[in-house]
């Protein structure tokens, strides 16, 4: 039945082709509509996970489109996705490469994932954890790549390395053991090289005494550049994240279908590329001034519900599409792009999202339970937080949106 309902909803994605767009960035009043013209080719996904589609992206605004995603294999058994569309070829046009398109998954979708409340229900939070500052937690991590291991040689001091990290919690106001709590995970810019980069929380969703959810600060490891070290196709960061969140559900009360991920910069791709690899687990990402790299691990194929800050004058990690890549990235629009193809969005069709955040528009083309919210304004390389707003947009903004999302069927 499940499987059903998300082939019906997604079905136009296979009759009704991306209208192309050029992209405007003139205003800081209303968001310009999606150009469709960078989206990497991804795969058909059932019982046993099929390859995906080779056609890469247009990064030089030409108008072709790569494969269309299919619908994705659901049900408990892992039934039969719905094949992949054919490709459309592009028109006259110059077309650098783009990034490939996921390998099949095998078997069940990630709308398997186990749902419910966290074993950590009923037992209370460790001593040291309170609501007023973020405490650190050591964490051991299996599953790294050693290849990886050998080529990156961290350079945090001791005790941090790929396979031993830390994350930091701040509880929520009044914590109450046996009431399940969302998870917001947040990563941060570039520039700290102690090892400890999430002991502010990254990117925070939620103001200081929130009782909405239990907050959480990624750090990264230094290795060579004090940033996140998602820029790899067989990036530790997946692992790091799977450690973390395995250590959470143990010994907090964590509603499961409520895990979210921000992240500023180096914390923006870090999110993008957890938001691809974890979609499913991820149940919403936000992200400011960062894009999607081009050398990233495969997708799951599985939509995340997504929201996107951009400044229309940030030069560091530009909206683009880019005719040449920066930061391997051809900007934060081909990110948007590949989301709603992911999310079995049709069309460019948009309507303003909220009269409190201006600059943001919502997707009318995608499913109620995986919108796509894009949001520009007159800004640099921000946080989220441009000058003249009445509201944060990465604080207020990315709450606001998790909170309205529905349960995933």
């Amino acid at each position: 039945m499940r499987t059903r309902r998300l082939a019906a909803r997604i079905a136009p994605l296979f009759s009704v082709f991306f209208a192309l767009a050029s992209f405007n960035a003139c205003s800081s009043d209303q968001a310009p509509s999606p150009s469709f013209n960078s989206i990497a080719g991804s795969n058909s996904q059932g019982t046993s996970g099929s390859s995906s589609s080779s056609a890469g992206s247009s990064a030089a605004g030409s108008t072709s489109v790569a494969g269309s995603s299919s619908s994705f294999g659901g049900g408990s058994s892992g039934s039969s996705g719905i094949a992949g569309s054919t490709s459309i070829a592009g028109t006259a046009g110059t077309s650098s490469a783009g990034s490939t398109g996921s390998a099949g998954n095998t078997g069940s979708s990630h709308y398997d994932t186990p749902r419910g409340n966290s074993a950590g229900c009923g037992m209370g939070a460790p001593a040291s954890d309170n609501a007023n500052t973020f405490v650190e937690h050591d964490i051991d991590v299996t599953g790294v790549d050693p290849a990886f291991i050998s080529a990156n040689p961290p350079n945090s001091p001791a005790p941090w390395t790929w396979t031993h990290r830390n994350y930091f919690v701040r509880l929520p106001t009044n914590y109450d053991p046996t009431k399940p709590y969302a998870i917001s995970m947040g990563g941060g810019g570039c520039g700290s090289a102690d090892g400890k980069s999430g002991n502010g929380g990254g990117l925070t969703a939620l103001a200081k005494g929130e009782t909405d959810a239990i907050q959480v600060g990624l750090s990264y490891v230094w290795n060579g550049g004090a940033c996140f070290a998602d820029d790899y196709t067989n990036t530790p960061d997946p692992a790091y994240f799977d450690a973390v969140l395995a250590d959470l559900e143990a010994h907090y009360c964590v509603d499961k279908g409520k895990v979210f991920m921000d992240g500023y910069s180096s914390g923006a791709f870090e999110t993008y590329m957890l938001g691809c690899a974890r979609a499913g687990v991820i149940r919403g990402i936000g992200t400011a001034a960062g894009g999607e790299r081009i050398q990233r691990p495969p997708c799951t194929d599985v939509p995340v519900a997504a929201m996107m800050l951009n400044g229309l004058q940030d030069m560091e990690n530009p909206i683009g599409p880019l005719t040449t890549p920066k930061n391997d990235s051809y900007g934060t629009a081909p990110a948007r792009d590949d989301i709603l193809m992911r999310n079995g969005c049709t069309g460019s069709d948009n309507t303003p999202w909220d009269p409190d955040y201006p600059g943001c528009v919502k997707y009318t083309g995608c499913p109620p339970e995986f919108p796509v919210v894009w949001c520009t304004y007159d800004d640099g390389h921000g946080t989220g937080n441009p000058a003249g707003a009445t509201h944060s947009y990465s604080g207020e903004g990315f709450w606001k949106f998790w909170s309205s999302l529905p349960p995933v069927p």
